[in-house]
């Protein structure tokens, strides 16, 4: 305890020149860009990967500059976060197509960001274009807002007379249409579904065409790597067709809708003209053979069926993890000290919905002292399945000396292939504790002496001798001076007594992390409200997604859960097994509240106000006061 105490003061002293202004180090943070290809002819793609590694939590995404060359469009982004004795590093890595436009050399400029005052930027790349394809006004692809579109060469003037419109009215062999579909239409909940978009045209398009996702409702979705633009033969009429793709994890039960995804274009019309008729130069100098319509294409919604998870031989500690997996557990070190730090990792890999994926519960350790668990996660998505690794790392500090064993631990899951629930197990792990240094090891009766010192008796009595008068230091007067102090000595025992009590407040939270999170939540709460609307009142959607995590953290923080897998229809079954003290008029205010938040993720960008984002902010913070209130 001594040491302990000691180590505080230092932190003390040394802390008003750690904390002075300028002193703290800046964040670490690096940006690096590549190319799979540097030379590509005019009808391939080119993939950009930039990445993004620092040591803060809230490092922003990358500018991308404008490319005149290229036409752009972003495939997602995948990110891995670790934490080392105590330091958190992000490793980021977004993912853009590159559509060449023209032929020749086109630049990359430098991809910024700016994070702490300071802009980092990547090195530019070149990218040669050859002519090795149609040409860039007919064969290139076109891309706008996440679509690419390669127009099919040779759209031109058919015979006959007067115009032909790009669009054909024959709903059987339309010019351009939209089409969505999901490899399956009846699903396990969390368990992937994949939905395919596909823009088909068969004419010349002006400009480039915007598309607006489809609206998911009672769905989480994930990104999927772009697929390459193809040729179809649909009522034996040739399409060009670009696709792109999203996982889809249901979280509910039941009929779920998809709602029409949209493109909107302007189709180039399709003249018919005789060169050699009377009319064809009185169309070209009204300019009627470059006229262009605009078109809006939809998809047509889709129903999807969730179905629910089943009850019979659902393991204990299952949590609602969906899809096949495996989990591992390593320490970093297989002999310690008494009072050192392990860290135990735990790994699960596999196909699925890790988002979601809980941390394992760990089985009692008497002979430890446990800390909080925190997460990583790694994804990939080859061949547009949702798979990786996510990893849950806990520091362990062994109480007492000799071998230690930390016992294998359970993680259940539901496979819908097999239809079953299967529970796999981690390998068991031993430790070599020593002793280490005197005094570490509280509560090991083996440090101690076996009996205590006997008393001093006298032997014999010789001659006492005088002791000369020995010259009295500086340092031994300013003791005697500052013992005949009197009450001016309390000062050093309060400052000893106050870092005391941080100490012994500090093992509180550590022995009991529930009660503190939930003793903290409230505060943490209203702390995020008011960061989302001092920040980013003027950004609807950032603003909506901190509301959000708000109001699911603080209601998560209470219930002991992980806000990840709390949802609005288990809520109130939560609440019952926490037996919190929520009546049904606050519920209510719950689900209204939790489903304006969900409507606004899915609202056009720009379409709130700031009095509407105001007014979201206040319900919330409201909602949080009341139930604050009724726990009391």
């Amino acid at each position: 305890m001594k040491k302990k105490i000691s180590g505080l003061i230092l932190l003390a002293l040394t802390g008003c020149f750690l904390l002075a202004p300028g002193s703290q180090a800046d964040a670490q943070v690096a940006i690096h860009a590549s190319v799979d290809k540097t030379i590509v002819s005019l009808n391939e793609q080119i993939t950009l990967t930039v990445s993004v590694t620092g040591s803060g939590a809230s490092i922003p995404d990358p500018q991308i500059p404008l490319l005149s060359n290229f036409s752009v469009y972003s495939s997602g982004k995948s990110q891995s976060i670790s934490i080392i004795n105590g330091q958190m590093e992000t490793d980021t890595e977004y993912t853009y197509v590159l559509v060449p436009r023209f032929f020749g050399k086109g630049t990359i400029p430098p991809i910024a960001i700016n994070y702490g005052g300071r802009e980092y930027q990547t090195r530019p790349i070149v990218i040669k274009v050859s002519q090795n394809g149609p040409p860039a006004n007919q064969g290139a692809p076109q891309s706008g807002a996440g679509v690419s579109v390669q127009a099919p060469p040779g759209v031109s003037v058919q015979s006959g007379s007067g115009y032909n419109y790009a669009r054909n009215r024959a709903p059987e062999s339309p010019d351009a249409f939209v089409k969505a579909s999901v490899d399956r239409k009846k699903v396990y909940v969390n368990e992937q579904t994949t939905l395919s978009v596909k823009f088909f045209t068969a004419v010349s398009l002006a400009g480039s065409p915007q598309y607006t996702p489809p609206k998911l409702s009672g769905f989480i979705s994930e990104d999927l790597p772009p697929q390459r633009n193809g040729r179809a033969v649909v009522n034996g009429k040739t399409y060009y067709y670009s696709e792109i793709k999203l996982a889809l994890f249901p979280v509910e039960a039941g009929r779920l809708g998809i709602g029409p995804a949209t493109v909107n274009c302007r189709i180039q019309k399709s003249l018919s003209v005789d060169p050699f008729s009377q009319s064809f130069l009185n169309n070209i100098f009204s300019g009627q053979l470059g006229m262009t319509e605009p078109e809006t294409l939809h998809s047509e919604p889709l129903i999807l069926t969730a179905l629910p998870l089943p009850e019979a031989g659902k393991p204990a500690d299952f949590s609602g993890a969906v899809g096949n997996f495996s989990i591992s557990a390593s320490v970093d070190r297989t002999r310690v000290n008494v009072g050192d730090a392990v860290n135990m990792t735990m790994v699960i890999s596999g196909q699925g919905n890790l988002k979601s994926l809980e941390a394992p519960s760990i089985p009692a350790l008497p002979d430890f002292h446990i800390y909080d668990t925190v997460n990583s996660m790694k994804l990939n998505k080859k061949n547009d399945i949702v798979q990786g690794s996510k990893f849950f790392k806990t520091v362990l500090v062994p109480r007492i000396s000799g071998t230690l064993t930390i016992p294998k631990i359970a993680f259940s899951y539901f496979n819908p292939k097999t239809r079953s629930y299967q529970t796999l197990y981690s390998p068991l792990l031993t430790l070599h504790v020593d002793k280490g240094a005197p005094g570490l090891a509280a509560g090991n009766a083996s440090n101690f002496p076996a009996s205590a010192p006997q008393e001093v008796s006298t032997i014999s009595e010789d001659i006492r001798y005088l002791k000369p008068y020995q010259k009295v230091s500086l340092f031994e007067r300013l003791l005697n001076r500052a013992s005949s102090a009197g009450l001016i000595n309390l000062f050093p025992f309060a400052f000893f007594a106050f870092f005391f009590g941080i100490d012994q407040y500090e093992e509180m939270k550590a022995r009991n992390p529930l009660e503190v999170r939930k003793h903290q939540a409230f505060k943490k709460a209203l702390q995020a409200v008011e960061k989302a609307r001092k920040e980013h009142l003027s950004d609807s959607k950032e603003m909506t997604e901190l509301l959000a995590e708000a109001l699911t953290g603080y209601l998560a923080d209470k219930l002991g859960q992980s806000p990840s897998a709390l949802t609005l229809k288990g809520l109130s079954q939560e609440i019952q097994k926490a037996n919190l003290r929520i009546s049904p008029n606050a519920l209510e205010n719950i689900k209204r509240v939790w489903d304006e938040i969900d409507s606004r993720r899915f609202a056009p960008i720009g379409a709130a106000t700031q009095a509407a984002n105001t007014e979201i902010a206040e319900d919330v913070s409201a909602l949080i006061e009341s139930i604050e209130r009724e726990l009391k």
